[in-house]
């Protein structure tokens, strides 16, 4: 649901911002934005929108009766709900647009005319594999902007509170570094660092917070020498075919019960529990 509601929430910003850039007014781009949001397909069930997956009031209500007949409920799927209905995804837009309607931020056009908003990059970063392929970093980010005479990218992220941890959180973000190093080898006029846009959902109304992470040059390059890194690492679990468990991260993982499993009965849960995707191809452009 969490991440339905984030991939709506981008989807009607980029609407609405290609929808300004096409010649749109204020009211007319909004209601495209809105359109689009409840136009989207589920990418998991192409053909059933993705709005679907999103509560309305009366679902909460069943949800919360429901919680409060379960001892051994956690309450976490029903509070993360509540504020993640369909009523509070237009909600946020809507308030998002009009807070931001007179932005300084100002989204940049690509040369064919159309916004940069949901843009796909890859870029080389100077470093290969052991038999000379050369890396590259790819990524989407949100939009590119200007400020002053400068380039940004922005990112919109929501969360249930503006806190200082949180907010500092970003400057250590790998997902920030690489829009940073991206932008910077990428475009014509490297960018300065990131602004995030924080959208605090509530029940009861909707909070706003801008603020910016910058990476040092320094700190550019230490990156790339860890992306060289964990290349090489999984350079070698595809060349051995051994994957090293990382049971730190299991907490959350749909797949800790083929984990759980001993390696000879692994993949006979996987075909039996699981339904294989379509590859994720990252030089793919969305």
């Amino acid at each position: 649901m969490a991440l339905a509601f984030g991939i709506l929430l981008h989807a009607g910003i980029e609407a609405y911002h290609r929808a300004r850039a096409a010649g749109l007014d204020f009211d007319s781009a909004v209601v495209s934005a809105l359109r689009a949001v409840i136009e989207k397909d589920d990418f998991r069930r192409p053909g059933e929108p993705l709005w679907n997956l999103l509560p309305v009031e009366a679902d909460i209500l069943e949800m919360k009766a429901a919680d409060a007949l379960d001892d051994e409920a956690d309450g976490i799927d029903l509070r993360n709900s509540k504020i993640r209905t369909r009523y509070h995804l237009c909600r946020a837009l809507v308030w998002y647009f009009d807070n931001y309607r007179q932005d300084a931020l100002r989204v940049v056009s690509l040369s064919d005319g159309t916004a940069a908003v949901e843009h796909s990059f890859r870029v080389p970063i100077g470093e290969h594999l052991s038999d000379g392929t050369p890396l590259l970093l790819s990524g989407h980010y949100d939009k590119l902007v200007d400020f002053n005479d400068q380039l940004f990218i922005t990112d919109v992220k929501s969360t249930k509170s503006i806190t200082m941890q949180w907010r500092q959180g970003w400057d250590l973000s790998h997902q920030m570094t690489g829009y940073t190093v991206g932008g910077k080898i990428g475009l014509s006029k490297p960018v300065q660092g990131v602004f995030i846009d924080a959208v605090c959902l509530q029940v009861g109304g909707v909070q706003f917070g801008r603020f910016v992470t910058t990476r040092s040059e320094s700190q550019l390059r230490e990156y790339i020498r860890m992306l060289k890194y964990v290349a090489d690492q999984a350079e070698m679990w595809f060349t051995t075919g051994y994957y090293p468990q990382n049971t730190a991260a299991c907490m959350f993982c749909q797949f800790k019960e083929v984990c759980r499993q001993p390696p000879e009965f692994r993949a006979g849960t996987l075909r039996t529990h699981f339904k294989q995707a379509v590859a994720w191809n990252p030089l793919a452009i969305r």
